[in-house]
């Protein structure tokens, strides 16, 4: 294993920031009964470091990687947890695994407890190359199990379905995403939807290989409350690791990490 001397001294000095973010995000948290504990995106935060050390090739963390590889996500919100494993035995299509939980207000102020677990196949509908720039269509579709509980209490389990849409396309310099999500329980009308967009810029062309930044503006929609809300984060990305650190309008701290192994 070769380490980066570069990120090891990064890493080092992030630390204090990062103990400072998971105070935040610990404070923020305990305003929703059992949400995320802070201490687990202080460890995945730690992970994402030391992950980063495992690899020198250069990835870009999206459901279908590099042949032969296995892409892994995670994104951390007050009220939202989400991981996704997808290993790519082929350069158009990758079989995977989501696990989306969720814990939204009601209107007696219970917070009742939602949950996906879908096994799924995710497809690359198209990637188009030009000097500098990449553009990617991604398509997603899983059968799998959903809990709900409903603001009477009662609980809902059955199968459910997924299917999700992701676009991105992206120079050295700018970046734009966008994505949709539908899970539906085949047995009932629940479900849960969701909207996103970024726009992004990097305030400096990192070179090849080096450590690449992006400011970005993200506007999301969620079925489920808060449903809408907007914010900025900052993205970070070195070889075969990405993370990010943001918050939104509604004052919830985000942090979201992805990398190719």
């Amino acid at each position: 294993m070769h380490l980066n001397p570069f990120l090891t001294s990064f890493g080092v000095f992030m630390s204090p920031a990062l103990l400072t973010i998971s105070q935040r995000i610990r404070h923020n948290f305990a305003k929703i009964p059992g949400s995320v504990d802070s201490l687990y995106c202080l460890k995945m935060a730690i992970l994402s470091f030391i992950l980063m050390f495992l690899s020198e090739k250069r990835a870009l963390c999206r459901p279908v990687a590099f042949v032969g590889g296995t892409s892994i996500m995670n994104d951390n919100a007050p009220e939202q947890f989400e991981l996704s494993v997808n290993h790519t035995p082929d350069r158009q299509f990758s079989l995977g695994f989501t696990g989306l939980f969720w814990r939204s207000a009601s209107p007696d102020g219970r917070y009742p407890r939602d949950y996906y677990l879908v096994p799924e196949v995710n497809a690359l509908l198209l990637r188009n190359n030009l000097s500098g720039n990449q553009t990617n269509l991604y398509a997603s579709v899983g059968f799998g199990i959903a809990h709900f509980e409903k603001s009477t209490g009662e609980n809902l389990k059955g199968t459910a379905w997924a299917v999700s849409f992701d676009a991105d396309t992206e120079t050295r310099d700018w970046y734009f995403s966008a994505s949709t999500s539908f899970y539906k329980l085949i047995s009932d009308r629940h479900k849960f939807q969701s909207l996103k967009a970024r726009a992004g810029l990097a305030p400096f062309t990192a070179a090849m290989g080096g450590l690449h930044i992006f400011a970005i503006l993200e506007a999301e929609w969620k079925s489920k409350s808060p449903a809408n809300d907007f914010g900025p984060l900052l993205r970070f990305s070195h070889q075969n690791v990405l993370w990010e650190l943001g918050v939104s309008a509604r004052s919830r701290f985000k942090f979201n990490w992805m990398v190719e192994i």
